[in-house]
C-alpha cells in the first residue's frame, strides 16, 4: 500500500512542477493592451503578437533603442516586423513611411506589424497580415 501512495504523491509533485514551469516560461502576464517599459516586456508583447498569428519563427532584430524595439516574425514566405513602443505616439515616422511606400500594416495599442522587407511587385501582404492582431490599415490606392 505504501508503494501506491508514494507513486500517487510522486505523480502529484510532477504535475505541480510541470504546471509551475509552464506558467513561468510563458508571457501570460502580457496582453495585447500592454505597453512595454523595457526590452524584456517588449519581447513578451511581440511574442504574444507573433503567437496569435501562428508565426513560424521569431527573432530579435533591433533592441538598441530606449523606447521602441523591433522583432521579426516569419509567416509563409514573408518576414514581418513587429515594433513594440513604450510611447505609441513615437511611431508616427514609421507609419508615414509605410503609407508613403503604400504598405498595409496592423496597429495595436503599443505595437505595429508590417512586412519587414517589402519588395515592389510582390503580391499584397494584406492577406498574411490578416492573422495578426490589431487594426488593419490599407494604403490609399
Amino acid at each position: 500500500m505504501h508503494f501506491a501512495s508514494a507513486k500517487a504523491c510522486l505523480c502529484a509533485v510532477v504535475v505541480v512542477a510541470v504546471t509551475g514551469l509552464a506558467a513561468g516560461c510563458g508571457h501570460s502576464d502580457v496582453s495585447l493592451g500592454s505597453r512595454p517599459k523595457d526590452e524584456d516586456s517588449a519581447r513578451s508583447l511581440a511574442q504574444v503578437v507573433a503567437d496569435r498569428a501562428h508565426c513560424d519563427g521569431f527573432e530579435d532584430y533591433r533592441l538598441d533603442a530606449r523606447d521602441n524595439w523591433v522583432f521579426t516574425c516569419q509567416k509563409s514566405d514573408r518576414m514581418f516586423g513587429i515594433r513594440a513602443d513604450a510611447d505609441p505616439s513615437n511611431r508616427a515616422g514609421l507609419i508615414g513611411k509605410l503609407r508613403t511606400e503604400k504598405q498595409p500594416y496592423k496597429a495595436g495599442h503599443a505595437f505595429l506589424v508590417y512586412e519587414f522587407q517589402h519588395a515592389p511587385g510582390r503580391p499584397d501582404p494584406a492577406t498574411d497580415l490578416k492573422n495578426f492582431p490589431g487594426t488593419l490599415s490599407l494604403p490609399d490606392s
